[in-house]
């Protein structure tokens, strides 16, 4: 009879190539669910900075009665709080005006263009290192909601399918 203080040369190459699967499985599945967290985290901020945007365009337009875009510059809204009468001052909201500069990876891009004498419509756009992420519209009415001619009288924020945008 032999005497076992120890294990065979052949054991303990058997348990280092079963613990190595183990661990190149390990690090695989971890390795994945960081990939995907960092992903959700970054749409989560993205969308969350988005929401902010919307949330400072919404209020500093909330009693705005006439809106105009300059062709040149479509990512400046200049707004009246008044009638629009001469002598009004027309205030402006810009990329700048924002106050996002803290945001280092992420840019926000405002685009006024489709806006009317009556209805603010700004397309925001989240880029994060340059590249674009996420994009919304969203459309606001004159403080006293007139029609134009045209217009017919469904909800502000309906699409011709029914569906509702923001």
């Amino acid at each position: 009879m032999r005497n076992r203080d120890g294990f065979t040369l052949l054991e303990l190459v058997a348990a280092l190539s079963l613990s190595a699967v183990i661990g190149i499985w390990a690090a695989g599945f971890f390795g994945s669910q960081m990939h995907e967290y960092k992903k959700q985290t970054q749409i989560l901020k993205t969308e969350e900075l988005a929401d902010r945007v919307c949330f400072q365009i919404t209020s500093r337009l909330d009693h705005a009665f006439l809106f105009r875009v300059d062709p040149k510059e479509s990512s400046v809204l200049y707004y009246c709080e008044g009638s629009g009468e001469l002598g009004e001052q027309w205030e402006q909201i810009s990329e700048e005006d924002l106050g996002l500069g803290a945001e280092k990876e992420y840019e926000v891009r405002l685009d006024f263009s489709d806006t009317q004498s009556q209805k603010a419509v700004s397309e925001i756009t989240v880029l994060y290192k340059g590249e674009k992420v996420y994009s919304r519209t969203i459309r606001l009415s004159s403080v006293y909601g007139y029609l134009e001619d045209g217009e017919d009288e469904k909800g502000e924020n309906e699409n011709k399918d029914g569906s509702l945008s923001w």
